[in-house]
């Protein structure tokens, strides 16, 4: 039996994202959007790729400033 998990998430190859985050961006471009019905899954799949694209951002800059000159 699985147990609960306290936060959802969304599993990709190399970055596992938030789901409550990746949902806050998926609303936003759907208000951007005009509130437009019917574009859920494009909303969502982008914001999904925001996401990844800004936990790829901030390990990288993490792993550079990490780095001795």
């Amino acid at each position: 039996r699985l147990g609960k998990r306290s936060k959802p998430r969304a599993s990709t190859a190399a970055v596992t994202v938030d789901a409550d985050e990746v949902a806050r961006v998926a609303y936003d471009l759907y208000q951007q959007r005009g509130c437009r019905v019917g574009c859920d899954l494009d909303d969502w799949l982008e914001a999904e790729a925001i996401v990844r694209r800004r936990c790829a951002e901030k390990l990288m800059a993490s792993l550079n400033n990490g780095k001795s000159a």
